[in-house]
């Protein structure tokens, strides 16, 4: 889901970057010479947005072999739910 809202955030910010661009070039006229490349930049706008959220969803991410310990309840106390890093493969799956 997320690799969809990263992809679909890109190709709006590059279509909104090609309306601007297009639309501000047809005020000055279609013979200014930015006109013809309109396409390669909203396609570098889209790019970059793409790179860079990808890049911000990955930089936070845990390790593939975390875990999540979920709250419980220990003698009366709610005990807060964590992370473990080097927890050990509970999936099943063997590598």
């Amino acid at each position: 889901m997320k690799r969809i809202l990263i992809l679909g955030i890109a190709l709006l910010a590059g279509a909104v970057v090609m309306a601007l661009i297009t639309k501000i070039l047809r005020e000055k006229g279609a013979s200014h010479p930015l006109f013809q490349y309109r396409v390669i930049v909203s396609a570098a706008v889209g790019l970059v947005c793409f790179i860079g959220l990808s890049l911000m969803l990955e930089l936070g991410a845990g390790s593939p072999q975390s875990s999540y310990s979920p709250a419980q309840f220990k003698d009366g106390q709610i005990v807060k739910g964590e992370f473990n890093e080097d927890a050990e493969n509970t999936s099943g799956v063997t590598e």
